[in-house]
């Protein structure tokens, strides 16, 4: 089985060149550049296995989820910044197509640092979208306090891919609860520690995600919880 770049994101184990001490190798956490270094899901290959997450390929079923709370939803802002990981250009692919699918225009405004993040806020004006759609990137997530306090006075409900920030006032979220990833990449920890080589473990696809919504902001922005 191929492994699709936007899979493999969250935890990946395997002894790291620069954590070996003495000839004894340790476990290292690797980001979302991961995939280049494995041979397939089954058999990872090598010293390297761990836990694979759908990111890109559930954006459909969030975009469904806000229609489905804003039945009126017509047209959906998000940023882009050029300069994301592929896998975070395939998510604004899939959010194209998405929104596309459900009939909603989605406005995509580039922003290349946080300082273009917070000038984009500024100048969305009333009512030129319906809801805002939270990308998966990390400059943009990083002004996500602002990104939510300027959608809420509008009146724009969020939906985001984390459900962390739902908690920080996101009307809505639909995503991976990382306990769970951190339950599974648990196991592998034990299981390496314990002797067995990383190459005969094979990749867990983690695929179970949840609705997060808050109805403090659902209320703030006049939705029914009914």
């Amino acid at each position: 089985m191929a492994v699709p770049k936007q899979w493999l994101w969250q935890v990946m184990f395997g002894p790291h060149r620069t954590l070996t001490k003495r000839g004894r190798p340790r476990l290292a956490p690797n980001g979302s550049r991961c995939y280049r270094l494995i041979q397939s899901i089954s058999h990872p290959g090598d010293r390297l296995t761990g836990v694979a997450s759908f990111r890109t390929e559930i954006t459909p079923k969030r975009f469904a989820l806000l229609k489905e709370m804003i039945p009126g939803l017509k047209r959906v802002i998000t940023f882009h910044n050029p300069s994301s990981p592929v896998s975070v250009v395939a998510g604004l692919e899939h959010a194209r197509k998405a929104a596309a699918a459900l009939g909603i225009d989605l406005l995509v405004r580039e922003v290349h640092a946080p300082a273009e993040v917070r000038a984009a806020l500024d100048g969305i004006i009333p009512g030129e979208a319906d809801a805002f759609f939270f990308p998966n990137d990390s400059m943009i997530l990083s002004e996500s306090q602002a990104i939510i306090k300027r959608a809420t006075a509008l009146r724009m409900p969020t939906m985001a891919q984390y459900l962390g920030l739902v908690s920080d006032g996101a009307l809505a979220g639909y995503g991976l609860d990382f306990r769970d990833e951190g339950r599974l990449a648990a196991k592998y920890v034990l299981r390496i520690l314990g002797g067995t080589s990383p190459s005969e473990l094979p990749v867990e696809i983690n695929e179970r995600h949840i609705l997060g919504v808050n109805l403090r902001t659902a209320r703030a922005l006049g939705l029914s919880s009914a």
